[in-house]
């Protein structure tokens, strides 16, 4: 498994992935922080990663395409999901 971090969550937020041994980019280190939408949603797809974003515009286009990465849409939540990694919880339930 394999996540590729979208612009607008910070780049530490690989460090975490990385400390629970999982595999984890940045846009910025591939070159796609100005990137369009469209062309992180390709190299997502055609490198096996999947999305986490809290950009509205991911989760509406799998919505209508069905096909493409997998998304993780970071709503409201991504503080209390940061808190509880760093805190390793073992279940992190997101309602």
């Amino acid at each position: 498994m394999k996540f590729l971090i979208d612009a607008q969550l910070p780049d530490g937020l690989t460090e975490i992935f990385h400390q629970k041994n999982l595999q984890a980019i940045h846009v910025k280190e591939v070159d796609l922080l100005k990137a369009k939408d469209s062309e992180i949603w390709d190299y997502a797809l055609e490198n096996d990663y999947i999305i986490i974003s809290k950009d509205e515009d991911f989760a509406q286009r799998i919505i209508l395409n069905k096909k493409g990465p997998t998304i993780i849409w970071l709503e409201k939540q991504f503080s209390l999901i940061i808190r509880s990694i760093e805190q390793s919880e073992k279940l992190i339930e997101i309602i």
